[in-house]
């Protein structure tokens, strides 16, 4: 079994139209098969150029991800993937798609398209591809739960009897007597096959955000709420509390050692499953972390400028700047009321954007911070330039991980330019 950085493989035909779609990574979000399907569709004009080449392979950014596609004689591999490609993964996926083809494409030509879920279809391809790659980060805190009730223990293989919904990974590792990789690929299998969900998924440095569906869990006169009121009066009444302390920026681990102080972890962990269930809530894709980064760093930048400069110049800087950016999606993000700078970390905005759409967003934003940097008088700009870099060190880079910081590096290009022409 291959480790690999595939968060999801997706298999069209000709035309685009989606055929199977098998996540690889259950906490990928913002991976929709349509969309996808429709954004490849529309690079028809390329691809056939391609294919007509006797291309093997071709790589295609989309957002801040990767698609590679495989095209085969009567249909399309696309693996969606993040950070560089791994090349030796390359001949696992060009036996997938002959296997495709060979053995299941006349099996999804037969059926009813309404049959089956396009997420759930040609169960024995997909344990042909948990075979040869493996699933990516699933956790031993994970605790897994059974989809559906007609599911028995004997269909859940050699770990079944220790999956009830309350058991984390690790423990049924212990109690099972197997190897604890036996035990992650088998639940791997499971979950590849809809037959299991997870509880306990998010880590601690995880950054959650609001979705709309939040709203109706928060008004008491909500037909959801009433019906949570009844079902889970604990889970109810810690939502709001919960609501309260999701901004787009404070990790999960924080959240809940904040709210700790007054409800167990068990309970804070199963509140925020459920608002993950629902919809309420959601992790932060590639692409809208990267607009977080991007968030943070105009804050910091921002505060640093008002300490080197004085802050009435700073806001009618920014005033300026902002009359000049034409997406609303940042403008609308960035509130100035009497000299105070307050900048909106959650992502209503960014709700149902498409990757493409966020990374256009993710570069209004550090165009935003360098037209601001431009702004700015020559004659403090190097303290200025030596405040921010302590700054960020201290407050921003110690915060995410590296792949988040990807795109970043041309607002410090773009201040070396600055310097370099003062000098």
């Amino acid at each position: 079994m291959k480790d690999h950085n595939i968060q999801a493989i997706l298999i069209t035909d000709k035309g685009g139209v989606p055929l199977f779609f098998m996540k690889l990574d259950p906490k990928a979000v913002d991976i929709d098969p349509y969309l996808v399907s429709g954004f490849f569709a529309a690079l028809s004009d390329f691809s056939d150029e391609v294919i007509e080449q006797d291309s093997k392979i071709f790589q295609i950014d989309y957002g801040a991800r990767l698609f590679t596609v495989l095209p085969s004689e009567e249909s399309n591999l696309i693996a969606v993937s993040i950070n560089e490609w791994q090349p030796e993964v390359t001949p696992i996926l060009k036996s997938l798609i002959i296997e495709f083809e060979h053995s299941w494409l006349n099996e999804i030509q037969q059926e009813s398209t309404e049959s089956e879920q396009l997420v759930s279809r040609i169960p024995g391809f997909r344990e042909s591809i948990v075979q040869k790659l493996a699933f990516q980060h699933i956790s031993a805190k994970w605790i897994p739960f059974q989809e559906g009730a007609g599911i028995g223990l004997q269909d859940l293989g050699p770990v079944g009897e220790f999956i009830d919904g309350e058991t984390p990974i690790e423990k049924i590792i212990a109690r099972s007597g197997l190897p604890s990789e036996e035990v992650i690929d088998e639940v791997a299998r499971l979950w590849s096959m809809k037959a299991i969900r997870f509880r306990n998924m998010l880590d601690a440095s995880d950054i959650i955000v609001e979705t709309s569906n939040m709203r109706r869990l928060l008004q008491h006169s909500s037909q959801e709420r009433d019906e949570l009121e009844r079902r889970d009066p604990e889970i109810a009444s810690i939502i709001p509390r919960l609501s309260s302390l999701i901004d787009g920026k404070t990790s999960v681990g924080n959240i809940i050692g904040q709210i700790g102080k007054h409800h167990t972890k068990q309970t804070i962990h199963r509140a925020l499953d459920y608002l993950l269930d629902v919809g309420a809530i959601e992790t932060l894709s590639p692409e809208k972390r990267r607009i977080l980064v991007a968030k943070r760093a105009l804050g910091l930048t921002l505060q640093v400028a008002q300490e080197i400069y004085p802050p009435s110049t700073i806001t009618a800087n920014l005033e300026q700047v902002l009359s000049g950016i034409s997406a609303p999606e940042v403008t609308g993000e960035i509130k100035i009321f009497d000299g105070v700078i307050q900048i909106n970390y959650e992502f209503e905005l960014y709700e149902g954007l498409d990757p493409n759409r966020v990374m256009e967003l993710y570069a209004e934003w550090i165009s935003t911070m360098a037209r601001f940097a431009s702004s700015l008088e020559k004659d403090l700009l190097k303290d200025f330039v030596k405040a921010l870099v302590i700054k960020w060190n201290n407050e921003l880079l110690v915060h995410f991980q590296p792949a988040d910081f990807r795109g970043l590096e041309e607002f410090s290009y773009w201040l070396e330019m600055l310097i370099g022409g003062e000098n």
